[in-house]
């Protein structure tokens, strides 16, 4: 069974690993509207879930992923705060943002 069929998602399409992590490519069969999930293998809850996040595009996955990365090794981040707080979600480190 691959980690596609394992992974909680409405339907997976495909599945890619950038820079250690995992990218789902899913569609939504309620609406047919593609999105994309983020998931960081290294962490598991109790529960046996990793944390994860989602993205509109490929694009987006890799800003968010290269961002987890700069945070994980402490260097600066520039950007979208939004990029940020998806990152820090893969870190299991979750910031509230208010609108």
């Amino acid at each position: 069974m691959s980690a596609c069929m394992k992974h909680d998602i409405e339907t997976c399409v495909k599945e890619e690993k950038y820079r250690g992590l995992i990218i789902y490519h899913n569609i939504n069969p309620e609406f047919g509207s593609g999105y994309y999930s983020i998931v960081n293998p290294f962490i598991k809850f109790k529960n046996g879930k990793s944390p994860h996040c989602h993205s509109v595009s490929l694009s987006q996955s890799k800003r968010i992923i290269d961002c987890f990365h700069r945070l994980r090794k402490g260097k600066p981040v520039k950007g979208q705060i939004a990029i940020r707080a998806k990152a820090m979600r893969l870190l299991n480190q979750y910031i509230k943002l208010s609108h």
